[in-house]
């Protein structure tokens, strides 16, 4: 399958719609509404990821060849799940992992809090997993600082690429 890009129009679209959804957070979490302002930034977040694939689409498809067609993403990027936007993200290295168990955690093993914090939009999920948890200003703020630093390093890393 050969991977379309958004085009400049659905791009800037895109872009627009990342910074309405970063405002909303932030608006969210100041009125103290912290469910909703983790699942605004997780959608950042992967607005985001969607970005960075669209403008690395050769890498991506690079990669993308070297899967073994069942664990391949299904669809354009636009299409694919946080999930699926995070293993592309840190198997290409734009989030890297720490090396080995005992390593210092790096920005690629924190960004799965952010998917896990966003999910729990679903409550048989949430009641099953974290029955006890309300979200709270912390939850959000981890979100929040995690997306900033993954922003951070996929900026810095692109601007190495240049």
């Amino acid at each position: 399958m050969t991977l379309r890009t958004l085009g400049p129009h659905r791009f800037a679209r895109l872009v627009r719609l990342i910074r309405a959804f970063d405002r909303e957070a932030e608006k969210c979490a100041k009125i103290r509404s912290y469910y909703a302002a983790c699942v605004l930034e997780a959608a950042v977040f992967e607005g985001l990821l969607v970005a960075v694939c669209d403008g690395y689409m050769e890498e991506v498809e690079s990669y993308l060849a070297q899967m073994p067609s069942r664990r391949r993403p299904q669809g354009q990027i636009w299409e694919w799940g946080l999930a699926d936007l995070i293993r592309v993200a840190t198997e290409l290295e734009w989030l890297p992992k720490r090396s080995g168990p005992r390593g210092r955690l790096k920005i690629g093993d924190l960004v799965g809090v952010v998917k896990e914090l966003r999910n729990l939009v679903h409550p048989g999920r949430h009641v099953r997993q974290y029955p006890n948890l309300r979200l709270r200003s912390g939850h959000y703020q981890d979100a929040y600082e995690i997306v900033r630093a993954a922003t951070a390093r996929i900026d810095a890393d692109a601007i190495r690429r240049l």
